[in-house]
């Protein structure tokens, strides 16, 4: 059986596991981004995202995709279908007031 540390066991283990979503917003390509204007986009409540971002281990649905991942040797956003990816993207970039869809819907998000 796999034993998961925590935090309180180790502050390196800690930092392993924290999202590293407010360091990605504040060092967006765009140049840094509001906690509010991420929430917004990505269709969350600034609290939602909050917590998200200080979350010191992960949620177990994500955990368990992570698992599959590691164990077939993909990337966990290859396990997820691409029109799922590209209806996302669609909706995001209508909150950014851009109607159009992204050239290429099985690109990855961050490319």
């Amino acid at each position: 059986m796999t034993t998961i540390t925590t935090c309180d066991e180790s502050a390196d283990a800690c930092r392993a596991l924290v999202f590293r979503v407010d360091e990605a917003r504040r060092n967006a390509d765009d140049g840094p981004m509001s906690r509010r204007e991420l929430a917004r986009l990505a269709g969350m409540t600034p609290t939602e995202l909050g917590h998200l971002e200080s979350r010191n281990d992960l949620p177990p649905a994500l955990d368990e995709l992570l698992r599959l991942a590691l164990v077939l040797g993909v990337h966990v956003e290859d396990l997820i279908a691409p029109e799922l990816v590209a209806d996302r993207s669609v909706e995001i970039e209508s909150r950014r007031g851009d109607r159009t869809a992204p050239d290429d819907p099985n690109r990855p998000l961050w490319a």
